[in-house]
């Protein structure tokens, strides 16, 4: 077993992972090593027979009927969050004095954010249903009108994460004196709420407005005239996380492209089926996914979605370049099936 822990120890801190490559067994492996050295990183206690508890709790709350939205998509997202601020140091900022001053961004992290954020990786679409928002609207389902048609699942996935813990008991003030539980699950939920791509191009703005902002007080601070408000550090947390969840939840687009091709064609089956079901009931169908133009749909998204978010990432973080690098990698190859695909539609409508 600690063989097998140590190996995996490795693994989580390699960008090549694909969930499906890992027993189930070593996926709940994996969220329980991440989940210690987030507790531990963030000076925070928690029984292990809570954690485990939570953890099989959160397994069986997610639907693997679902081809993309599911248990093995959570725990990917959980280690490109864990990754993430791995390589950018944040992960340290509670136990190294050179990482908490790195730069204005690490200051503005606090450590039990670290916990936040992997709480949030891992409960981010618990319980999806396997359709989209809008599919949640157009059927006028309960949970649309609970939540007036606005960001109706992420609002239900943040809402699910919270009475699970309760369930559980993970009840992180009741093992730590004078934690601020509030604020955590302020923190968390918000995280939760920016998965929502409706709002897509809106934190990207955050994020480039966070960079200002830090690039003008890194010049007060040199002139020693700088006051950050408590309110303001907050916002800015929620921003830092937002921005590291949003990243996680789409990075498989920056994963080396045998694994990035594997996910679309899991996220392309799931939206087939989303398909299916508006034709069945008669509604506006949402999104049409054909073989011959799968790749412009991709190169689509890559550029116009992926791209801007990564950018903005890599402005704040520059440790993590090596996403943008190899989401552009990923657009060349995609271009280059694209214009395959064109060359045999062109081919067979002369036949036509």
């Amino acid at each position: 077993a600690e063989k097998q822990t140590a190996a995996l120890k490795r693994r989580l801190l390699e960008w090549a992972v694909f969930p499906y490559d890992l027993t189930e067994d070593d996926l709940l492996r994996c969220i329980y090593i991440i989940i210690k050295d987030a507790l531990a990183c963030s000076h925070l206690h928690m029984p292990d027979n809570i954690v485990q508890n939570f953890i099989l709790t959160i397994h069986n709350s997610y639907y693997n009927t679902n081809a993309y939205h599911n248990f093995h998509h959570a725990v990917d997202v959980l280690q490109a969050a864990y990754y993430f601020m791995k390589t950018s140091q944040l992960m340290d900022i509670g136990r190294d004095a050179s990482a908490a001053t790195k730069s204005l961004i690490h200051r503005s992290f606090h450590v039990h954010d670290i916990l936040a954020l992997i709480i949030a990786a891992i409960g981010h679409d618990i319980g999806h249903p396997g359709v989209n928002n809008g599919f949640m609207t157009a059927c006028r389902s309960p949970l649309a009108t609970l939540y007036q048609d606005k960001a109706v699942l992420e609002h239900f996935h943040a809402t699910a994460l919270c009475q699970i813990m309760k369930r559980c008991g993970f009840d992180i003030a009741r093992y730590n004196p004078g934690f601020n539980e509030a604020e955590f699950r302020y923190v968390m939920v918000e995280t939760i709420l920016a998965t929502d791509m409706a709002a897509h191009f809106d934190y990207i703005e955050k994020f480039r407005q966070l960079k200002s902002r830090c690039t003008v007080e890194a010049a007060a601070l040199r002139r020693n005239s700088v006051t950050v408000s408590q309110q303001s550090r907050l916002t800015d947390r929620v921003i830092i996380c937002s921005m590291l969840i949003k990243c996680a939840d789409i990075s498989n687009v920056t994963r080396p492209f045998h694994v990035a091709g594997s996910w679309t064609n899991l996220l392309n089956e799931e939206m087939g089926k989303q398909s299916d079901l508006e034709r069945k009931l008669g509604y506006p169908v949402s999104m049409v996914i054909s073989p011959e133009t799968s790749a412009r749909s991709q190169v689509g998204f890559y550029r116009g979605m992926a791209l801007p978010l990564f950018e903005a990432a890599v402005d704040l973080f520059p440790s993590l370049d090596f996403t943008r690098e190899n989401l552009l990698e990923n657009i060349k190859t995609w271009e280059q099936i694209q214009e395959e695909q064109d060359r045999r539609l062109a081919a067979q409508n002369e036949q036509r």
